[in-house]
C-alpha cells in the first residue's frame, strides 16, 4: 500500500498560515488583557473610594490626618485608617489598632494587576523602594512590627484630602502635619464630598499634593518611560507622580464621591485637586497625546 504524507511546501503553508494568526489573534489578546486589568483597577480604587466614605460617615466626617499616630511613631498615611473599612479586612478584637488589620485580605485591593510587584531585594538602606516606570508600584517597609512586613501599592492619595484630627471613640487622630510649602488653604475643608474632586489614582508614590502650575514629565506614551531614573519625582510637582500611561494614554481614578474615570494625563490638571483650584495648565501639557 502506498503511503501518503505532507510535502515540505504543504508544511510550510500551514506554519505559515498559524504565524500569521499569530501575529493577528495576539495583539488583540493583549488589549483584551490590558483591557480586563483596568476593569480590575477601577474596581480596586473604587473599593477605596467607598472605604473613604465609610471611614467619614464613621467619623462625623472627618478624614485622617497625615500624620495618623505620633504617639507610636507609626506613619501610616491612607492605608491603616482604611484598612478596616477595605474588603472587611479588620480581624476580631476588642477594639480597633493597626495590628488588627488583616492586610493579607486586602493586599490584592492595593496592588494593579497591570503592576509588576517588587522583589526585597530592591528596598534600598532607607526601607523603600521605587521606579518611575509605569510598570512598578511604590514600596514602604513601615509595618515591619505589623502583619504585614512591606507595603507595596499601585495607588496614591490626594493629600488635599488629608483631615486637621481630633478624636471619637476608641479612633485616636492626632494634630494635622503637612509640608510646609502646601498652603493650608489648599486643604479641602471637612465635612463634604465634592464630584470632581480626586481621591484615589494610579500613582508612582503613597500621595502628593498637586498644584496648578506643576510641569509633566517626559512620558513615552508607547512604552509609559519617565525621566524620574529611581527617585520620586522631587522637581515639577507632586502632579508628576500620577502622569501616567499605565492604562492607554492616561490612569484611573477614584473620586471623592466614589465613581471611578479613566482619565487622559493632559486632563490631570482639569480636575479640582485643591480648595479654589484654578485649571490653568502649564505650557505644553495641550500637546500632550
Amino acid at each position: 500500500m502506498k503511503r501518503h504524507a505532507f510535502s515540505l511546501v504543504e508544511l510550510l503553508v500551514v506554519i505559515a498560515i498559524i504565524a500569521l494568526l499569530m501575529a493577528l489573534l495576539l495583539p488583540a489578546l493583549a488589549r483584551a488583557r490590558a483591557l480586563a486589568n483596568s476593569v480590575v483597577c477601577a474596581s480596586n480604587q473604587r473599593q477605596m473610594a467607598m472605604a473613604l466614605m465609610d471611614y467619614q460617615s464613621s467619623y462625623l466626617g472627618h478624614v485622617f490626618p497625615y500624620m495618623y499616630n505620633t504617639n507610636t511613631g507609626l506613619f501610616s498615611t491612607w492605608v491603616i485608617p482604611l484598612g478596616p473599612y477595605m474588603v472587611q479586612s479588620q480581624k476580631q478584637g476588642n477594639q480597633y489598632s493597626p495590628d488588627q488589620i488583616d492586610f493579607q485580605k486586602f493586599e490584592s485591593v492595593l496592588m494593579c494587576p497591570s503592576v509588576s510587584p517588587w522583589s526585597e531585594a530592591a528596598l534600598n538602606a532607607n526601607g523603600y523602594a521605587f521606579s518611575g516606570g509605569v510598570a512598578q508600584n511604590w514600596w514602604w517597609n513601615g509595618y515591619g512590627q505589623y502583619q504585614f512586613k512591606y507595603l507595596q501599592s499601585s495607588y496614591g492619595f490626594n493629600a488635599w484630602l488629608y483631615g486637621p484630627g481630633g478624636s471619637s471613640g476608641t479612633q485616636n487622630y492626632d494634630y494635622f502635619v503637612a509640608p510646609s510649602s502646601n498652603p493650608p488653604a489648599a486643604y479641602w475643608p471637612e465635612p463634604g464630598i465634592l464630584g470632581n474632586v480626586p481621591a484615589f489614582g494610579d500613582s508612582i508614590w503613597v500621595d502628593g499634593g498637586p498644584r496648578e502650575n506643576d510641569t509633566p514629565p517626559v512620558l513615552s506614551y508607547v512604552t509609559g518611560a519617565t525621566n524620574w531614573g529611581d527617585n520620586v519625582p522631587t522637581s515639577g510637582g507632586d502632579m508628576q507622580r500620577w502622569c501616567l500611561a499605565r492604562h492607554g494614554n492616561g490612569i484611573n481614578m477614584a473620586f471623592w464621591d466614589g465613581h471611578v474615570e479613566h482619565e487622559e494625563v493632559k486632563h490631570l490638571w482639569n480636575l479640582d485637586w485643591a480648595a479654589g483650584w484654578s485649571a490653568n495648565p502649564p505650557a505644553g501639557v495641550s500637546q500632550m497625546p
